[in-house]
This record gives structure tokens, C-alpha cells and sequence, in this order.
């Protein structure tokens, strides 16, 4: 009888879902690498002092943009496994996310497209937002990258796999003074560069909530991962982060524990 009663506790363990957003590696402002290069501003000697300077506003500028991101996934009241910063490994290649998102049904790889530096106003053509400009294809490729490490973890099953989302966010000096013809639509194709994830969405950071909401509405997911199984394969993910990083990302948080009881 012991033997069933522990059977039935597991199953239950696999299937309790999350009350909401659980940050397995959390928002960082990067505080000691801007106290470092402001050191560095200080006494750098004038021809040398715009080095560092873009360096600093660049990191200020990505903070920036990151904690907008943070806040608002932060606010979405929904079972997620969030990482920031993530960097990840497969056979494919690296590459860092900025934020990962993973859930039973989907996962996304949010990526925030940076103002570029030219003195020109980005333009972004709004007949046709079907077309591939800077951005999309680099998006898309770290979701790939995604994708693939997901799948050498082995924990995942293929149906799963192909609902990979990549997503851009714009910046603020993307749709500055264009936000009225810069409505996106959501396209659920597949990626015509890599087919194993779908095509790039993008969005201002204040559409990312729309975007989830109709992913865990709509019926994307072939199948679904169980919350334990996450946790593993968050914990998977995390290894090489803290392997490079050397600062351990722990999945035995208290949101874990607390579906282990």
C-alpha cells in the first residue's frame, strides 16, 4: 500500500502546476561592472576616456532595457521558469539569452533589439512586417540555439520542442513617434531560416503580456512538460551559465521545495 501511496505522491508532484513566475536565475543590473568601468572612465586619460564612456552608457542602456522586461514578466500572473542573462550551450553553438522563458506548453527566447549608434531614425516599414530587417534573423537564431539545447538535455520530447518562440523587443528609439503605424500581428508560421522554432514576434515591451496570454490560450503545444520535469530542465540549462559565469543558478529554490512537499 506504501507503494502506491508514494506512487500517487509522485504523480501529483508532476503535475501541481505553478502558481506564477519563479526566476531561477533573477534580474541583475550588472552594479559591479558599471561601478568597474566608471572606475575605469575615471582614470583613463582623455583620448581614451570614449571607451569607456560607451562602454558604461551601453551596459546603463541594456540594464536599463532589461529591467523594463523584468517588471513586466514579473507582473504576469502565470506558471513560468524565467531566466535572465542565461547563456547557453549545444552542439549548435552559444549564445546568451537575455531573458528565457520556459513553461509547460512553450518557451520563449527574448531577446531586446539595441538602439544603434548611427544619428539615424530607425525606420520600420509598416506594409509589410512579414519581411526579415535586423533583428529577426538574430532572434530567431538564439532560439535555435535554444531549441537545441533543450533538446541534448534528452528531457524533452520532439512534439514539445516545436514550440520554441523567438522575440524581439524593440527599443525605445525603434517607434519613437511611430507607434500608431506600428501595430505587429501575431504569426504562429514557422521561422523560413530555422524551421525547427517559429518566427520571430516583435514587440514593445508592453505587448509581451498579450503575447503570453495568447500562447498559454491558445492550443500551440502538442504536448505538455510536467513542473517537475521544468525545474530538471532548468537545472540542465543552468549548467553552463555557471560553469562560465562561475556563479551557480540553483532550481532547488523555494518554488521547488515547495512542489517537492
Amino acid at each position: 500500500m506504501g507503494i502506491f501511496s508514494e506512487m500517487a505522491k509522485r504523480k501529483e508532484e508532476r503535475t501541481r502546476d505553478l502558481e506564477g513566475p519563479v526566476f531561477l536565475k533573477p534580474f541583475s543590473s550588472k552594479e559591479e561592472e558599471q561601478k568597474a568601468l566608471a572606475a575605469k572612465l575615471e582614470a583613463a586619460p582623455p583620448q581614451s576616456k570614449y571607451i569607456f564612456r560607451e562602454a558604461l552608457e551601453s551596459i546603463r542602456g541594456k540594464t536599463a532595457a532589461h529591467k523594463k522586461i523584468y517588471d513586466v514578466l514579473s507582473a504576469i500572473e502565470r506558471p513560468m521558469i524565467i531566466f535572465h542573462d542565461l547563456l547557453i550551450s549545444s552542439k549548435a553553438g552559444s549564445a546568451r539569452v537575455d531573458f528565457a522563458v520556459l513553461t509547460s506548453g512553450f518557451a520563449l527566447a527574448i531577446r531586446t533589439k539595441e538602439a544603434e549608434k548611427t544619428g539615424r531614425e530607425t525606420k520600420i516599414d509598416s506594409d509589410d512586417f512579414s519581411r526579415m530587417y535586423e533583428g529577426d534573423r538574430k532572434s530567431e537564431e538564439t532560439a535555435y540555439l535554444l531549441f537545441e539545447s533543450i533538446r541534448e538535455t534528452g528531457l524533452v520530447s520532439g512534439k514539445s520542442l516545436r514550440s520554441i518562440w523567438p522575440v524581439t523587443i524593440l527599443s525605445d528609439a525603434d517607434h519613437s513617434g511611430q507607434r500608431d503605424v506600428c501595430e505587429r500581428s501575431f504569426s504562429s508560421d514557422f521561422s523560413g531560416i530555422y524551421p525547427e522554432v517559429r518566427r520571430a514576434q516583435i514587440l514593445l515591451s508592453t505587448e509581451l503580456p498579450g503575447l503570453i496570454e495568447a500562447l498559454f490560450e491558445g492550443d500551440y503545444a502538442s504536448s505538455e512538460i510536467p513542473v517537475r520535469k521544468l525545474f530538471d530542465l532548468g537545472a540542465c540549462l543552468a549548467k553552463y551559465d555557471s560553469e562560465v559565469t562561475g556563479c551557480p543558478v540553483s532550481y532547488r529554490n523555494d518554488a521547488s521545495k515547495e512542489i517537492e512537499k
